[in-house]
This record gives structure tokens, C-alpha cells and sequence, in this order.
């Protein structure tokens, strides 16, 4: 599977070959937990630019000075009605609070699967139980929060889900904002504000190209 890399002017690099989706993310195991804030009681699984795992790290220090790049998850939920669910994060989130981005995103803890990590996300950012998560790709990129000093440097395996508009939907206010449906053409008008979070048009082509 090929892997591109993004910077955090958007313009995207050929980046390195990675194998099997589902295998990445092997590593001692560690209580499960995410929160909107950074905190240095949660490890991530640090990487390098394969995406093979080379160890763990404090999740503060993986997001501090030049950033370590680690493992990531994004979600990208449809509707069968060709519609994009995506969320405005909550404004009090250490990394790009108040910005708009895709369905949901977090860190595999060591020992979790990606696919995993993805389930627990819906469920605990949005209160969505998901069944059927396909893989749609992986990129590797590196943005600072100008607000907060704090980087993203993340080989990010993107999924998507198919589910009907009127499945139940409950966000935690204290990681979602607000979420919203968008067609197409106004997913691609958010992607391009502002305020869209610097992965946001990466994980959006790479659902596109694999719906």
C-alpha cells in the first residue's frame, strides 16, 4: 500500500511503501483511556516512516518540540445517502480546537488494533457502535498548532463506514462541538476553510478514491 506524506502547507510528498494494514500497531499493552486534553498518562505507539511500531512514548512528548511521529487513526464516516458526517472539535482541545475535520480521530493504544481503536472512538466521541470499518488508506504528515506550540506528526491509517442518517448520534461536548451532514460539494468548500484541520483534505481523498 502506498503511503504519501503532507506537510503542514498541505502540498503532498511520494512518501515510502507499507505492508499489511491490519498488522501495524504490536506493542505492550496499556489501559485503554482517550481525552480530549493531552495527557502524559496515555502512551501512543511511536513509528517510523513504514509504519512499523519502534516502541511507545508519553502521548505529551510524542506532541512536543519536534513531535515523535506516531500511530493515528481517521475515521470517515458515509451515509447511504452519499453524505459526509464530519465534526467541528471541541475549542478546548489542546490540538487544533475549533477546527473542523473528519468523522473522528485518535491514537491506538499498544496492543490495540487500528480497527479497534477506530470502534472506540465512535463510540466514545460520538456514541456510534460500528460494525463494518474499512481500511481506505495512509499518510504520513507533520503540523504545529501555532495557538498552542503542540505538533502533530502522525502516520495516520485512514477507515471509513457506511451507516443510514438517522442512526443515533450522541457527541461528548467535550470532544465534538458540533458535527453536521455535508454533500460533496460542501465538503470540499470546508476542507478548504481556514479553519479545516490540517489532515482533514487528506483523509477525505483517500475515503473518495476508496468509495
Amino acid at each position: 500500500m502506498a503511503v504519501s506524506s503532507v506537510s503542514s502547507s498541505g502540498v503532498v510528498h511520494p512518501g515510502p511503501r507499507v505492508g499489511a494494514f491490519a498488522g501495524l500497531g504490536s506493542a505492550p499493552s496499556s489501559p485503554i483511556g482517550d481525552t480530549g486534553g493531552v495527557n502524559n498518562s496515555i502512551r501512543v505507539v511511536t513509528v517510523d516512516m513504514d509504519g512499523n511500531p519502534v516502541g511507545t512514548a508519553d502521548r505529551l512528548d510524542a506532541h512536543k518540540g519536534e513531535g515523535l511521529l506516531h500511530q493515528a487513526v481517521s475515521l470517515q464516516v458515509m451515509s447511504t445517502n452519499g453524505r459526509w458526517l464530519v465534526q467541528q472539535r471541541a475549542h478546548a482541545k489542546p490540538l487544533f480546537g475549533g477546527y473542523w475535520a473528519n468523522t473522528c480521530c485518535t491514537h491506538p493504544l499498544p496492543g490495540e488494533a487500528p480497527v479497534d481503536a477506530v470502534r472506540r472512538r465512535a463510540a466514545e466521541e460520538l456514541g456510534l457502535a460500528l460494525v463494518d470499518v474499512e481500511p481506505a488508506g495512509a499518510f504520513v504528515y507533520r503540523a504545529v498548532d501555532e495557538r498552542t506550540g503542540l505538533v502533530e506528526h502522525e502516520f495516520d491509517l485512514v477507515f471509513v463506514a457506511t451507516v443510514t442518517e438517522d442512526v443515533g448520534l450522541i457527541p461528548d461536548p467535550a470532544e465534538v462541538a458540533s458535527i453536521v451532514w455535508l454533500d460533496s460539494q460542501a465538503l470540499v468548500e470546508r476542507t478548504g476553510r481556514p479553519t479545516a484541520a490540517p489532515w482533514f483534505g487528506r483523509v477525505v481523498s483517500l475515503t473518495s478514491a476508496a468509495a
